[in-house]
């Protein structure tokens, strides 16, 4: 797993305290979208992960050595990529999500129902922008 960096860049202390706030806010809000299919968890997870390496390198040590979200942030870290099956996930997940969102919403303005397209199709969009690497890669 990831190290403690050696000699990180020093924040003013209200600075780091935000940025912690920040990660620790993010974090809560990708376990939320664990329970929610609308609410994505990888994006939180990953900005995160940012937070907490300039905030406190422990608190990201200690969400890199989680067993499900460590090699993800790696992962992600190393290649700026993601798996097919995440990608298939991905695009599964939003794919339902919009269909159930446009089908509860539906008596309500037409335009809540192509504003939630619009979003899902720039989510989309990203996600196929997304380079795809091989689970079983990796580099030293």
């Amino acid at each position: 797993m990831s190290e403690l960096p050696a000699n990180p860049v020093r924040l003013s202390r209200p600075l780091r305290c935000l940025l912690w706030c920040a990660g620790a806010l993010s974090l809560l809000l990708g376990i939320i979208g664990i329970f929610l299919p609308i609410f994505p968890t990888t994006p939180f997870v990953l900005l995160t992960a940012a937070c907490w390496a300039k905030a406190s390198p422990r608190w990201r040590h200690w969400l890199v050595s989680q067993k499900y979200v460590g090699p993800m942030i790696e992962r992600w870290e190393r290649d700026r990529a993601i798996t097919p099956t995440v990608r298939w996930l991905a695009l599964g997940t939003i794919s339902c999500s919009v269909l159930f969102s446009a089908w509860l919403l539906r008596a309500l303005s037409p335009w809540i129902t192509v504003a939630i397209v619009v979003l899902a199709l720039t989510a989309v969009a990203f996600i196929l922008y997304l380079p795809v690497v091989k689970p079983s890669a990796t580099r030293s």
